[in-house]
């Protein structure tokens, strides 16, 4: 697997570490909203979809996301939510602390 960055790695940990979220649905939701709220999505995205074997594992083989092609065209267009400031993390999760 491609060398996580340290903050999708940091994240991850404390997210897995709160008591607050219980599942893990949650905690990828917790992940998502963290990740749109530090503009980093796509970035979080790209390096976790850049493990073929992962990707392979966890879709089936028509999935979109297994495509090269339609993989850079979701990338692509999870970057317009650069531009748009969202604080749908620290409003609802007032007790996890993120550095």
């Amino acid at each position: 697997m491609p060398l996580l960055s340290l903050s999708l790695i940091q994240d991850m940990r404390h997210i897995q570490n709160s008591g607050e979220i219980k599942t893990d649905v949650g905690k990828d939701k917790t992940l998502a909203r963290l990740s749109m709220e530090k503009k980093l999505l796509s970035r979080h995205l790209k390096k976790l979809l850049s493990d073929h074997e992962l990707t392979k594992k966890l879709y089936k083989h028509y999935a979109l996301l297994r495509y090269n092609d339609e993989k850079e065209q979701f990338l692509y267009h999870l970057l317009s939510f650069d531009a748009v400031h969202y604080f749908c993390f620290i409003i609802v999760f007032t007790t996890i602390l993120i550095p």
